[in-house]
């Protein structure tokens, strides 16, 4: 803990009035007023309607718009009051932009808070906010930004609880709630819950730990008891989890020495490739390639940096080793991640080790060397000039922004919006591969082609469905050519074209679903 009393002295004013201005000029810098083309961005968008619209958590480009926990509903709800008086995309964006930015600055007194030194906070705080992947998902309608909000308050309230007496402290029971929120708005949230429960185990606060156990589960139990109301079914990602990979459905379960062949390989593949990637702008990773000797050697020197750090925060150490070993077997026990994209929330925590793991052992070798006037500065005047580095990563974010859709993205939203004019869309069922996506510029009801490499289970999905229309685009992803296209080959008969554009070549194709009945019963 710091020395200092209050925190609002002339110099974190200073440090918090920097990081403002910092974080506008970035996110401005590399703004994207686009819809992003992956779909869970688009269901966010379209579950916080549903919740202004005052029709509950359902999914409205379904139809019927029935009753969804696709997603928890946390980060819907935070968007859901905005949607109230604007449907702009852009307002959206910028409330994630917001939640960023009050997450640097919360981040800047967590850290103040566990290492006592404020400049250092400092520059931590300004590196999470120049992450290029951070900001790259604040400028989408995704949760990340939100959940590491509520995460970072989680932490700092953690910090401010009193040790004694959890029951009469008002601190701990507003830690309780953010705690339960953050859950509620990813279900990753899980590993941050197993880091608290961690702490309180092994610094034998039996009280908090009893009291967390109870309230966390309490607290989560109405959207459980909703979805089994609902008959939701269980969990989606436990069902991801215990696939070989769930975009290959067919490839089915996978078995225990699997399921530890894969902790092992893509756990390697964190600790070379997705934990420095995800720390600098200025490191990269190809996901697609074996990993290299540098890239080891680099990985583990971050991770010892980052492993050091936390050690040293002596008081809280045991949360963030707990919580960073929580995310690692989560993520590297996870089915085909192909990238760092589950570590994007663990981010300003990885700051934290890494940045003050570096300041203690290069401070404490400049007193070694008799450098002790001017160590700490030196040290902090480093890490500032590792923070600044992050600034040139940004320019590939901005030339994103200012591009256009790819073409195959282009005519995909063109015949979403010709058939949406066309049809009116009212009682009319799109099966496609992005049906969120496509909803947004049609207003068509939509649903996607189920995933199987048997043509005929493929068209007595769309005929038990309701399918009106075929959407056959070419947006990179294999499933349409592994399951969709050759279900239409085959079935040539069934699928009259009645849009088309070009470059590349995207199709609507009307489909004949009596002849389809008649079809599938027969055989």
């Amino acid at each position: 803990m710091g020395d200092r009393e209050g925190i609002w002295e002339y110099k974190s004013i200073i440090i918090l009035a920097i990081l403002c201005l910092s974080f506008s000029a970035s996110f401005y810098y590399v703004f994207d007023q686009k819809v992003d083309l992956n779909g869970d961005n688009a269901k966010y968008y379209l579950l916080a309607e549903s919740i202004a619209e005052g029709k509950g958590y359902v999914s409205v480009y379904s139809p019927g718009e029935p009753p969804t926990s696709i997603y928890p509903p946390g980060y819907p709800v935070l968007m859901s009051p905005v949607m109230m008086f604007t449907e702009s995309v852009s307002a959206q964006k910028v409330l994630n932009g917001i939640f960023l930015l009050l997450s640097g600055i919360l981040l800047f007194f967590v850290s103040r808070e566990v290492t006592g030194n404020d400049v250092l906070s400092g520059v931590v705080s300004l590196s999470t906010l120049l992450n290029v992947h951070l900001l790259k998902f604040a400028s989408m309608m995704m949760s990340e930004a939100s959940f590491i909000l509520f995460s970072l308050l989680s932490v700092f309230l953690l910090a401010k609880s009193s040790r004694d007496q959890p029951w009469r402290d008002g601190y701990f029971y507003l830690f309780l709630l953010t705690l339960s929120f953050a859950f509620h708005i990813r279900t990753q949230g899980i590993a941050l819950v197993g880091g608290v429960l961690f702490y309180y185990l092994c610094t034998r606060q039996w009280s908090h730990l009893s009291l967390t156990s109870v309230g966390f589960v309490l607290l989560a139990l109405p959207w459980r008891i909703r979805n089994r109301v609902q008959d939701l079914g269980s969990s989606r990602y436990l069902d991801e989890l215990m696939k070989v990979n769930p975009w290959r459905p067919e490839k089915g379960e996978v078995s225990i020495a699997g399921l530890f062949d894969r902790f092992l390989e893509q756990g390697g593949m964190l600790v070379a490739k997705g934990i420095p990637d995800s720390a600098f702008n200025f490191i990269t990773a190809d996901y697609q390639k074996d990993i290299l000797l540098q890239e080891w050697g680099i990985g583990l020197l971050v991770l010892s940096a980052m492993m050091y750090g936390f050690w040293r925060l002596k008081k809280y150490n045991l949360f963030f080793f707990g919580y960073f070993l929580a995310v690692f077997v989560i993520v590297a026990t996870w089915s085909a991640p192909v990238d760092n994209r589950y570590l994007i929330t663990f981010i300003p925590f990885m700051h934290l080790g890494i940045f003050y793991g570096v300041y203690v052992a290069g401070r404490e070798m400049l007193e070694r060397a008799n450098v002790r006037a001017s160590g700490r500065r030196v040290v902090q005047g480093g890490l500032l000039v590792v923070a600044l580095l992050m600034i040139p990563g940004l320019n590939d974010l901005h030339a994103k922004a200012n591009r256009a859709y790819p073409r195959a993205y282009y005519n995909y939203f063109q015949v979403a919006n010709e058939l949406g004019q066309k049809q009116g869309c009212r009682n009319t069922l799109v099966s496609c591969r992005k049906p969120a996506l496509f909803y947004l510029f049609s207003n068509c009801h939509t649903t996607r082609y189920t995933s199987s490499t048997d043509a005929t289970k493929v068209i007595s999905d769309m005929v038990e469905k309701g399918v009106d229309y075929v959407v056959l685009a070419q947006l990179g992803y294999s499933s349409t050519s592994r399951y969709l296209y050759p279900a239409i080959q085959k079935n040539k008969d069934l699928f009259a074209p009645v849009m088309q554009k070009k470059e590349p070549n995207t199709y609507v194709l009307k489909f004949n679903r009596d002849l389809a009945r008649e079809r599938v019963s027969g055989r």
